[in-house]
Parts: structure tokens; sequence; C-alpha cells
């Protein structure tokens, strides 16, 4: 059985049922479904996947710590960086900010809210490790877990555009997270990046994809699980992305199996909130 998204294809074959004993740490998956009959990866035991969606879960999430830092465009140097963010964003750099309030989540070094500030946004990061360092640049650096801003906080910020660059897979929350995004105005945009576990590189590397990070990585995302979880908040475009973060998974990409079309290592989910909300 496989589930079709696109030119994506998630296997289910390559999955066994997962024992209702390992199921304890959670009851449902994001799409509501019950994960005490999830599916357990071949790739890693840690790792189960909701039998609706194709939501991975990680059994053992790792504990929001200070000292994680951030694996983002690291080692690529200054130029690229800002290269691989303008292809990432390319709208939103082309686009007039005209005073747009942007809030980005998990900045790591920075460099994408600096850019954006410099492009005329009025840029919110929110983190769970110190980024006072970004105060000097103009932009509002809030200490704190996505999953736990209250509404009036997040209604207070009024973003028309929210950020998530290889930091929603690391919530422990995301339904939570969902509930959130739900309360941005109509219009809002939502931009989401994250590993496409049903890329070819994930298939190919198994166990060793760099894209799984085990157990930093709460969630493992496809187009497929994009699709379906994020679809109640509005129009849902799931576009598959080079990402240079995995420069690994990126070889495997390019050079295995040429001549059959590749699903890329990372996708970029972005979410168009309803203008009129049912």
């Amino acid at each position: 059985m496989s589930l079709l998204y696109g030119p994506c294809v998630f296997d289910t074959i390559t999955c066994t049922l997962l024992p209702k004993r390992k199921a304890w740490f959670l009851k449902l998956c994001t799409c509501g479904c019950d994960l005490a009959q999830a599916q357990e990866s071949h790739v890693d035991a840690r790792i189960v996947f909701c039998r609706r969606c194709g939501l991975g879960w990680t059994l053992e999430p790792y504990a929001y710590s200070e000292t994680l830092g951030s694996y983002t465009d690291r080692g690529l140097t200054p130029y690229f960086q800002q290269l691989v963010l303008r292809m990432e964003f390319n709208k939103l750099f082309n686009a007039p900010a005209k005073e747009k309030r942007v809030l980005e989540v998990g900045p790591g070094s920075g460099l994408l809210a600096r850019m954006l500030k410099r492009h005329g946004y009025n840029v919110f990061t929110l983190d769970n490790l110190d980024t006072s360092h970004l105060l000097r640049h103009g932009i509002h650096a809030i200490r704190g877990i996505f999953e736990e801003m209250k509404p009036e906080q997040l209604s207070e910020i009024d973003p028309h555009v929210l950020v998530f660059r290889h930091a929603f897979e690391h919530l422990h929350d995301p339904e939570t997270a969902i509930r959130l995004m739900a309360l941005l105005k109509p219009g809002s945009q939502i931009i989401i990046i994250v590993p496409n576990c049903a890329s070819q590189s994930a298939r190919v590397m198994g166990k060793q994809w760099p894209g799984w990070s085990l157990p930093e990585h709460r969630t493992h995302w496809s187009p497929a699980s994009a699709a379906v979880n994020f679809c109640s908040l509005g129009t849902v475009n799931v576009v598959p992305l080079l990402s240079f973060q995995y420069r690994r998974a990126i070889l495997n990409d390019l050079v295995v199996w040429p001549r059959r079309p590749v699903v890329t290592t990372s996708i970029k989910i972005v979410v168009t909130r309803k203008l009129h909300p049912a």
C-alpha cells in the first residue's frame, strides 16, 4: 500500500505493525488517528508512522536544551548561506515589505532574520536559546517555546508571515502548534521547511540519512503528511527543495538513479490562511 501525493510515494510496505506496548507515549497523531496502531519503521525502531497520514514520530524525543545549538547552514560560507536563503524565500525577498511583520521560530544564527530586516520587514524571533545578539540589529528577540505561547502573545505580534526553517520537526507538540497557527488572521502565510523523509536520498541512505537526526527530530514529514495535516489551516502548497543543510543527502539525490525522477531532500510547505474560515 502506498500514499501518493504528486511526485512523492510514501511506501508503507516496508513497515510493520507497532506493538501496542510501544505506543504508550502518544494517543493521537495530529491528523486524529490512533497511534496505538502506528507502524514501526525498519529504518530505526525509534520511529513510527501514522497509518492514515504517514507522519513519522520519534519514540524517544530529546528534552529542549539550551546547549542544543543551531544546525542550520553549518559549514557554508556567508555568501552561500545568503544565496540559499534567497532561493528558499524568493517570494519574500522579491515582494515589497510594506512594514509586514515576520515571526521566525528557531532563528539559529539569525541570518534570515537579519536579511529580512534589511529588506524592511518588522522581524520577531522566538527561540528557546539566547538570541539577544539579534537585538542590536533591531530585531525583536523573544525567548520561549512556540507551543507554550499564549494566544494573546501571538495576537500581540500578529505576524503576516510565520516561518519555521528546519525548526518545525523539533517541536514536541505539533498539534498545539497547528492550533496556534489557526489563530493567525486570514490571508497570512506560514512557511515551513522540513527534511523530506520520503525523498530518494532517505530511501537509499536508510538509517544514515542525516534528515532523521534522532532523537532531535520529533516528527518526520513527507509531502503527503504535510498536505493532510495542514489542510485545515488553508491552501497548502508543497514544494520539493534542495536543502544545503543536508549536503550528504543531496549527492544521493543527484547521482542515484539519474534517469528516474527524484524527490529532493527537503520540502517547503507554504500555507495561506483561509480568507473565509469555516
